[in-house]
């Protein structure tokens, strides 16, 4: 998971987006990425990983372009980051947060990644 959040922090919207792995305590809004590992399966030479990947934002119409760059982000992802074999964009949805009424949209993201 750390992989993919310091690629997604080098590589999108030039750095300028924060990337974390869970919201921070004094979010109050803005852009965001949030990254959670929910699930996969690892063999000896693999790890198969399936990730939540949270684009937060202020309005609907800037978390659907942050979630839309951050799922053209990813698919470019195993061409630049060492034993990335690959990473699907499954789904794409409208996932408000219930609780601040904050935009945000949701990518399941699966990802092969070397183990080593």
């Amino acid at each position: 998971m750390k992989r993919l959040i310091d690629y997604l922090r080098a590589n999108l919207r030039d750095g300028t987006v924060p990337v974390r792995a869970t919201v921070p305590r004094n979010y109050t809004g803005g852009q965001l990425v949030t990254i959670e590992r929910t699930g996969g399966r690892a063999d000896h030479l693999i790890d198969y990983g399936v990730y939540a990947v949270q684009a937060w934002a202020d309005t609907h119409a800037d978390a659907y372009q942050l979630a839309s760059d951050v799922r053209d982000a990813l698919i470019a992802a195993p061409a630049s980051v060492a034993d990335l074999a690959s990473a699907q964009v499954t789904s794409m949805y409208n996932f408000p947060d219930i609780d601040s009424r904050q935009a945000r949209y949701q990518l399941t993201v699966a990802v092969s990644l070397m183990r080593g």
